[in-house]
């Protein structure tokens, strides 16, 4: 129970900005667990935006409070997959000029083509994010969340990191199929929210799979930032296509 725990606070402190326990007594059972709360972590964070909603929405009209809702979800978890994306895209420019992609990352460089890319994000993030709070279609947004963070646990078992990234390595020692059994339950919480769900898990695991796929022939590694890439892209695509399977 004690590894559960630390496991959730684990992920809890790393992606998101609320309250955790700071000192965490960590090994691989932690990682297991942690890895397996981000899909609860997805779900607490988009709760605490309809939450957020549902409270402006008594002080102001539905589209502006689904607007500052939809900031206060960006900001709940940290900016921190909006930094991967402007890593994973200064990078995926810089290969093309032959610099070295890995150093590019760890100095954490902030390029213009980088700014750009997450610029865009965070306007269509927040366009679709916005628009599904106003007309009230808050199962999708539950979903999403959750299924753009649960895919992780069956991608990265395929894939190599590099071997600076110590956390995704970590993970991916940990996404086997006995933790893949255990997390369907996430399935079924979605099935229960919304039983026409099937085909949207389906897309989410193969976003997740091509984009890292893509990301390790262009690189020739994977690390952090390309997780959070990924993870950003799913949620962003799941966000748009929800509407049409939910």
């Amino acid at each position: 129970m004690k590894n559960i725990l630390n496991g959730f606070l684990l992920a809890l402190s790393y992606f998101t900005i609320l309250p955790s326990k700071k000192n965490i007594d960590i090994n691989d059972k932690t990682y297991k667990y942690m890895l397996l709360s981000f899909p609860l972590i997805g779900l607490i964070l988009g709760s605490l935006s309809i939450l957020a909603f549902l409270f402006f929405e008594r002080f102001y009209i539905a589209i502006y409070a689904a607007f500052i809702s939809s900031i206060i979800y960006i900001v709940l978890y940290g900016l921190l997959h909006l930094e991967a994306i402007c890593e994973v895209v200064n990078a995926w420019m810089a290969k093309s000029s032959g610099d070295a992609v890995h150093d590019i990352m760890k100095e954490r460089y902030l390029g213009v083509n980088g700014v750009i890319a997450c610029f865009c994000f965070v306007l269509l993030k927040v366009a679709i994010f916005t628009y599904l709070l106003y007309e009230r279609k808050f199962e999708v947004i539950l979903i999403v969340l959750m299924f753009s963070r649960l895919n992780l646990i069956f991608a990265l078992n395929y894939f190599e990191f590099h071997k600076k990234s110590f956390l995704a390595i970590s993970l991916k020692k940990q996404a086997k199929e006995s933790l893949m059994f255990i997390s369907l339950i996430y399935f079924l919480i979605a099935v229960f929210i919304n039983i026409n769900i099937s085909m949207l898990f389906v897309i989410s695991v193969c976003i997740c799979f091509f984009t890292l796929k893509i990301l390790e022939k262009r690189f020739g590694f994977l690390n952090g930032h390309c997780i959070g890439f990924s993870i950003e892209k799913a949620e962003l695509v799941l966000l748009n296509l929800g509407l049409l399977f939910i």
